[in-house]
């Protein structure tokens, strides 16, 4: 299923520097820092167990610490990266515990564990990443400027684990129940098409109000496996985390 982000620059905040001799001589070389808010159109459900695995959940703000390319006449070539604040872990083991408990509490006593918990004990917790490059073309006219661009990259997704012991209430019965996706990050194709209306205030400094979209594919899958303590017998199952329509 593919998935839509959509990244807005916020003006008077983004800054180029561009090199040149004179106020309107055409950009040759810049670099473009920003911050900005974030709009995604689809995220991963976590209304079920699995969806808790999901480590990187889209917020509401991004940070674009390196933007760098250059111009030959009107084309060009640029490279990003973008970082985001990952989902906090507290909120996504509260959320996890909570889960557990809804499915299994009624019949069993529950003891716990994910990896969100070691995140937010450690006071850790891994960024969205996505980096892209690509070429792009732009059109001066006078103090303003258009670029548009077609880049390819990549969106890391990190992923947790999680446990849980249950104990059934009034026997002796034991299970072991745990979800895994089997990898710590999934590195995700990215097709970004993007815009940018900039305002020269010098012939350094521009203001940038940027339009971006991430387009891509996530598959994340995981396996469930359920071991049963008095028995000895393990069983096991895959799914995909579901990742509907959000926004």
């Amino acid at each position: 299923m593919n998935k839509l982000l959509v990244l807005l620059g916020l003006l008077l905040v983004s800054k180029n520097s561009l090199f040149g001799q004179s106020e309107y001589k055409p950009i040759r070389f810049f670099y473009r820092p920003s911050v900005g808010a974030v709009l995604p159109t689809r995220s991963f459900s976590t209304n079920d167990i699995p969806g808790n695995l999901i480590g990187s959940q889209f917020q509401n703000i991004y940070c674009q610490p390196l933007a760098i390319g250059f111009f030959y006449r009107n084309i060009g070539l640029e490279g990003q990266i973008m970082v985001s604040p990952a989902r906090n872990p507290r909120s996504r083991h509260a959320q996890f515990v909570k889960d557990i408990n809804l499915e299994y509490g009624n019949r069993y006593y529950t003891d716990i564990y994910s990896s969100a918990r070691d995140d937010y004990l450690e006071k850790s917790s891994d960024p969205i990443v996505r980096g892209s490059l690509g070429p792009s073309y732009k059109v001066e006219r006078s103090r303003l400027i258009f670029v548009g661009r077609m880049m390819v990259g990549v969106v890391s997704i990190t992923t947790d684990w999680g446990r849980v012991r249950l104990k059934e209430k009034g026997t002796n019965e034991l299970l072991s129940i745990s979800w895994d996706t089997q990898y710590a990050t999934k590195d995700c194709f990215s097709l970004h098409p993007s815009l940018t209306l900039a305002y020269r205030v010098n012939r350094r400094i521009t203001f940038n109000l940027d339009l971006d979209s991430w387009l891509y594919k996530a598959d994340i899958t995981y396996k469930e496996t359920a071991t049963n303590a008095v028995s000895g017998s393990i069983t096991g199952k895959f799914g995909e985390i579901d990742h509907p329509v959000s926004v």
